[in-house]
């Protein structure tokens, strides 16, 4: 599965960087895209290009076509529904 395949709020780790521009790939490496890295989906811009990610503490902006090209060890899971909302008490139970 590629990085650009991830839908939002999706986790992944990077299994390889197949990118043809060396120069590109070992920035990316030197950012600390590095093969074993999680990386979270955050959001995609509202043409899905730029996607934005969040790796070792950071958030990152990755073009869509540089994203083809990096390569996910596993399936991309989505996190719990559960930790992105916070459910309210329903107003009748409410003192």
């Amino acid at each position: 599965m590629r990085l650009s395949d991830c839908p939002i709020g999706s986790k992944a780790r990077i299994a390889n960087l197949s990118i043809p521009d060396s120069g590109h790939r070992h920035r990316l490496m030197d950012l600390g895209w590095l093969p074993g890295t999680e990386v979270t989906v955050v959001r995609r811009a509202p043409f899905g290009d730029p996607i934005i990610v969040r790796l070792r503490g950071f958030q990152m902006g990755i073009r869509f076509k540089d994203a083809q090209y990096v390569e996910m060890d596993d399936t991309c899971r989505l996190e719990a529904e559960s930790a992105r909302h916070v459910e309210l008490e329903p107003p009748e139970s409410r003192p």
